[in-house]
């Protein structure tokens, strides 16, 4: 085995990149054990994540998507992601391992595979320099502060991002089966899969009605291949919701849903998208977009454009998705950002192949440089034009010269291709030096999230469990109703907005329907958020009915939204103070 062989230094590099994400994982996971009040036993930056501990929890130990004990419910959006994080609950179990460590090792875990499929999806692509190209995929995705967060936040983007990279990844090498059960999967992942597989059935169609080959004839089957794995997962989702619910989707389809006019959902994701890239260290420095820019030319070039086309507009067509069905009004806070990262990998992909290029052009550059000096016989060594640009064979191709070309000079001029070469490394190099500072902002924001959610979220729903007085069957109704369900004795957590309870969907939303479900319910308890619109009612119901504040887990800086507010879990109870 040569040492120095393209495969051999790939794989090295690729190892280097993957010790690096590991490396950064540490760092996230020891910044949330050190901010956070629970020390080792630090949680998440959003509540939410907790909501998918609850589901996993409930798979791993009764085998059923139930949030309270014994009653089955559809309330998240990301049903994979709870089934995937049962066996992390199984290991932590039986390694004595914190979840929220054990999770985070998982997430670190499924970043690496990320990196390794954008090395894959590129170095496997007919373009220049398509190796190198894959190291810097990799290294694209591995140097991505948003991932990196994404990674340790407890929550599910990044599996959506996988299953896009092997989505496309399936088109653009014609197998259609793992483009369809990447998209089936990715609908499972997130709704927005949806998106992904309406783009890869499209590329499985014109691929199979693009014009044969000699003696072939058009064919549907790729499109049946690429379909098929979708619509059956789609549509067991549906049914599971069906006969949960009543209802085709999941609870948070009706409760976050928010519908936008065609026009205003492609502005909106367009603005979207500028400042997502422009919260990336490698786009502020402007050279991320010249390398962008190069790779879309070099795909539409060499890769089909049909394919090239759909890989191109799959980020702006899942920006608009999002900007259609919800308001993000700060999308550089994880809170918001997660929404929008399964998409950049797919834009590292293609930033990616602009660095291919640029290795393609360094190596010729310097190959050039180092054989010039003396002049290669004429021949064998001689530089070939494009087929398509070669004179004819015959005689009457020389006929047609008017005089013999030059000869070059001896000893060419280099100091071009130097600066060129120069030039091109510089761009490529520069902005990567505002890497440290980026990672280093979003190490220290995730450990004041985590810090946050569990000086308030996690801490009252704790206090909660050590009252005496509060049996299993005490109602308890929550606004962020993750820690509370995970952490609490009561097998009967109210969920106040709905997201993980469809009998309250049922009944409607409005101000009346909730009060009516209330007064059904009876709730002892309330877990109120302060200050919040939304609680102002929910406060005077419980004061109407003999309740009052027992307690009160405050933060003086929340920054969970963006910019830091004070924050508090406010307790109303007959509990004593």
């Amino acid at each position: 085995m040569k040492l120095f062989r393209p495969s051999v230094v790939l794989g090295v590099a690729l190892a280097l990149v993957a010790a690096l994400q590991a490396s950064i994982g540490l760092e996230f996971d020891r910044a949330a054990r050190i901010e956070s009040p629970r020390g080792d036993e630090a949680g998440f930056p959003l509540d939410d994540a907790w909501i998918h501990q609850v589901y996993a929890r409930s798979l791993a130990e009764r085998c059923a998507l139930e949030y309270n004990p014994g009653e089955a419910e559809a309330g998240q959006s990301s049903l994979l992601w709870g089934v995937l994080l049962a066996p992390v609950h199984w290991a932590a179990a039986a390694a004595g391992v914190p979840v929220g460590s054990a999770t985070r090792a998982f997430g670190t875990a499924l970043w690496l595979l990320l990196a390794l499929a954008a090395a894959l999806f590129v170095a496997t692509l007919p373009v220049p320099g398509a190796r190198f190209g894959g190291f810097a995929a990799a290294l694209l995705v591995a140097l991505d502060p948003a991932a990196a967060f994404a990674a340790a936040s407890g929550m599910e983007p990044l599996l959506l991002a996988l299953f896009c990279l092997l989505g496309f990844y399936g088109l653009f090498h014609g197998r259609f089966l793992l483009a369809g059960i990447a998209a089936g999967l990715g609908i499972l992942t997130r709704p927005e899969g949806v998106i992904l597989a309406a783009l890869l059935a499209a590329g499985a169609l014109l691929a199979g009605l693009r014009r044969p080959p000699p003696g072939g004839k058009r064919t549907l089957a790729p499109l049946f291949q690429t379909a098929a794995p979708a619509l059956i997962c789609g549509l067991a989702w549906v049914a599971f919701c069906l006969a949960v619910t009543g209802r085709p989707f999941p609870n948070t389809f009706y409760v976050k849903a928010a519908a936008a006019a065609p026009l205003a959902a492609l502005s909106d994701g367009a603005v979207l998208l500028a400042r997502v890239l422009g919260a990336s260290p490698f786009f502020q420095g402007y050279a991320g977009y010249l390398f962008l820019a190069i790779g879309a030319t070099a795909l539409l070039a060499r890769c089909g454009t049909a394919r090239a086309v759909l890989l191109l507009l799959a980020p702006a067509a899942f920006f608009a998705g999002v900007a259609a069905t919800r308001s993000l009004p700060e999308p550089d806070a994880f809170y918001w950002e997660r929404y929008l990262i399964p998409m950049l990998p797919l834009l590292d992909t293609v930033t990616a192949i602009g660095f291919a290029a640029l290795g393609a052009v360094l190596h010729d550059s310097l190959r050039g440089q180092a054989g010039a000096a003396p002049q290669a016989p004429r021949g064998e060594d001689e530089a070939v034009l494009p087929e398509e640009e070669a004179p004819p064979a015959g005689g009457a191709g020389a006929q047609a010269q008017p005089f013999p070309l030059p000869e070059p000079a001896a000893q060419p001029f280099l100091i071009p291709n130097v600066v060129l070469a120069v030039f091109l490394a510089l761009c490529g190099v520069v902005p990567f030096l505002a890497t440290p500072r980026h990672f280093r902002q979003r190490i220290l924001e995730f450990g004041r999230n985590v810090s946050d959610v569990d000086s308030m979220n996690v801490e009252a729903a704790l206090w909660l469990a050590d009252q005496a007085r509060l049996s299993p069957g005490v109602v308890v109704a929550a606004q962020d109703a993750g820690a509370a369900r995970y952490f609490t004795r009561s097998d009967q957590v109210l969920d106040l907005l709905g997201l993980n309870d469809h009998r309250l969907v049922a009944k409607g939303l409005s101000g009346a329907s909730v009060r009516s479900y209330l007064d059904e319910r009876a709730p002892r308890v309330f877990l109120l958020l302060e200050p919040d619109p939304g609680a102002l009612d929910f406060r005077l119901y419980a004061a109407a009915a003999g309740l009052k504040e027992v307690r009160r887990f405050a933060v003086e800086e929340y920054s969970l939204f963006g910019e830091p507010v004070p924050r508090a879990v406010v307790i109303l109870a007959d509990l004593p103070p």
